[in-house]
């Protein structure tokens, strides 16, 4: 296994995740690019009309200049690689920005919610206090009330009978 191959295991797994149309014509138009670059080493090999030794020196010098489109191909690769983690993970730091900020809004709401829950929990507490004072107003008055009622209903029975009396 070659060292890119390593890395595109990790990329595979990432691929999971839906990738943006912009990445999308990235990858495609260095893929577009790498392999211009292997038409462009095949088309210019020269015919094989060259002395053994000639072909030798040509097969070594070949075989790096095939080495150096391979690494360039690699460094591409790693290159877009790079550039897709590092899309993917800006488009991630934004989502994770929003989700951030529609928490605060929510946090900020469930604030001024409780807020106002503690000042209406306040007002029920002081109504209360009021009903309560009021209460025993009323249980007063109905005390005097009955009073008078058995102080008037005791004058009228003595008044009634002394009237029988005559």
């Amino acid at each position: 296994m070659s060292m890119s191959d390593d890395q595109d295991q990790p990329v595979d797994q990432e691929a999971e995740r839906p990738i943006g149309v912009e990445e999308q014509k990235t990858i495609e138009s260095q893929e577009r690019d790498a392999g211009q670059v292997e038409q462009s080493v095949s088309e210019t090999e020269e015919p094989e009309t060259t002395t053994p030794k000639e072909q030798v020196d040509e097969i070594l010098e070949g075989g790096k200049e095939k080495e150096r489109p391979k690494k360039q191909d690699s460094t591409r690769n790693l290159f877009g690689q790079f550039t897709k983690h590092f899309r993917v993970s800006k488009i991630a730091s934004a989502k994770t920005a929003n989700t951030l900020k529609q928490i605060q809004k929510q946090l900020t709401q469930i604030d001024r919610t409780t807020a106002i829950i503690n000042k209406q929990q306040t007002v029920v507490k002081q109504l209360a206090g009021q009903v309560r004072t009021i209460q025993k107003q009323l249980d007063r008055i109905s005390g005097s009330i009955n009073r008078i009622k058995t102080v008037t209903g005791i004058k009228g029975k003595a008044s009634n009978s002394k009237s029988k009396k005559k």
